[in-house]
């Protein structure tokens, strides 16, 4: 009975995002660049890995080194966010940014 439920709320889901363009828009844009990074991501760590000689000279593993970095896309995404959230940027301003931040995302420009 419960799937039946689920199905009957996500076939609603999706009839109010055909009405709501933007959403639907935004969803599909998300859907998209979270397979793709979930690909790219799965390639950073063995990348980590198999190159130690490119950070020899930092004197971490590797694997602690991947770490910071990834933690520090957290932080900085966190910190990004919360900034645009708590100022008093005009909504003009907030679309531009996210488009660039998006774009960065998609070629990797962190």
């Amino acid at each position: 009975m419960q799937f039946i439920n689920y199905i009957y709320d996500f076939k609603e889901g999706l009839s109010y995002m055909k009405t709501e363009k933007g959403l639907m828009i935004k969803t599909i844009y998300f859907c998209i660049t979270m397979f793709a990074s979930g690909g790219s991501q799965m390639l950073i760590l063995p990348y980590f890995k198999n190159h130690p000689e490119h950070f020899i000279n930092i004197g971490i593993n590797v694997v602690m080194l991947y770490t910071i970095v990834t933690g520090f896309g957290v932080l900085g995404r966190l910190v990004g966010g919360s900034f645009i959230i708590n100022s008093s940027i005009q909504q003009k301003e907030i679309c531009n940014c996210n488009i660039c931040i998006h774009s960065c995302d998609i070629f990797k420009w962190k």
